[in-house]
């Protein structure tokens, strides 16, 4: 699984997998955060949407998470920049870490893991395989 996107892409372009999540009336920011990233890559790929339980996180309800798999031209300081400001576009306070409306993470970067952690949660790995599955057929 480490090596999720060498193994399985053969793309020129750079590839990247994100992770989703809100906790903050949650179905509907995952929602809204998917339709904003597939205007800006129409070839997105998701998982399904998970709910989980918050991980370091006290008095927190649950989470929705999904993993997404992306291809672009962006640099990984670009598409970082872009995932925070569409996190703002879509409501976030990142002074608030309890409540999160919306938190797009680029876990992984071609071969690079960016969020080593992250990358190690049940709902990414999961939502990897399933994504996996999906670029099978």
């Amino acid at each position: 699984m480490n090596s999720f996107i060498k193994s399985t892409y053969k793309y020129k372009k750079n590839r990247a997998i994100l992770s989703l999540g809100s906790n903050s009336t949650a179905s509907v920011n995952i929602e809204r955060a998917g339709k904003l990233l597939q205007k800006k890559f129409p070839a997105i790929l998701f998982s399904t949407a998970q709910e989980t339980e918050p991980i370091g996180m006290v008095n927190s309800p649950s989470f929705i998470n999904r993993v997404a798999f992306i291809t672009t031209s962006l640099t990984s300081k670009q598409l970082t920049d872009l995932l925070k400001d569409m996190e703002i576009a879509l409501g976030r306070n990142p002074v608030d870490k309890e409540n999160i409306a919306i938190d797009i993470d680029l876990v992984q970067y071609n071969d690079q893991i960016m969020k080593p952690k992250e990358y190690h949660y049940p709902h990414v790995k999961q939502g990897l395989i399933e994504l996996q599955e999906k670029i099978k057929q």
